[in-house]
Order: structure tokens, then C-alpha cells, then sequence
């Protein structure tokens, strides 16, 4: 009975169903886009805080007199990421080295 009904509704009706569907369809696939990129983007935006904490603290310890041996690991570390942080380090004839 159901049946012979929806086929006698009207052209307007059915094309509002469609669309009406369509409609959902299309904004819960968007809801799980965005959802997903944004889980991304938080999860870089940490990934990058966590790594701006530890050079802070790798800069404050090498300030802090820990020595050279902190300037050289935070340059190798640098260089691994494939970053530049401006620090060079030389070793001199004395056998010493320093940050400039």
C-alpha cells in the first residue's frame, strides 16, 4: 500500500526527498572530513609545541653552563630534522670548543 503511494506523490515531492538526502549525506561527509583534518592539524600543532619546548630547554641549559657537550648535542639534533638553528660549533687546536 505504502508502495502505490510513493509512486503517486508528486515530482516535487520525490525531488525533495532527493535532495533532502542527498543533503544529509553530503554534510555528514563533510562533518568527517573536517573532523579528521582537523584531528591532523591539532596533532602537528603539538608535535611542533613539544619540539619548540625541547629546543628552548636544549637552549637554556647550554646558557645555564652545562657546557659544550648541550651545544653539540642540540646542533646534531638540528641537523638530523634537517634544521638550522644558527649555532655553529668550531673546535680549536687547544682541543676545547666553543658556540658562537
Amino acid at each position: 500500500m505504502r508502495l502505490a503511494a510513493w509512486r503517486r506523490r508528486s515530482l516535487r515531492g520525490r525531488l525533495l526527498v532527493w535532495l533532502l538526502t542527498l543533503h544529509l549525506v553530503v554534510g555528514g561527509l563533510t562533518a568527517w572530513f573536517s573532523y579528521g583534518v582537523y584531528g591532523r592539524v591539532i596533532h602537528h600543532f603539538m608535535d611542533d609545541q613539544m619540539r619548540l619546548l625541547a629546543d628552548s630547554y636544549a637552549d637554556q641549559a647550554v646558557y645555564a653552563g652545562f657546557g659544550a657537550l648541550a651545544v653539540v648535542a642540540s646542533a646534531v639534533a638540528l641537523a638530523r630534522s634537517g634544521r638550522s638553528s644558527g649555532v655553529h660549533v668550531e673546535a680549536h687546536r687547544t682541543g676545547g670548543t666553543h658556540a658562537r
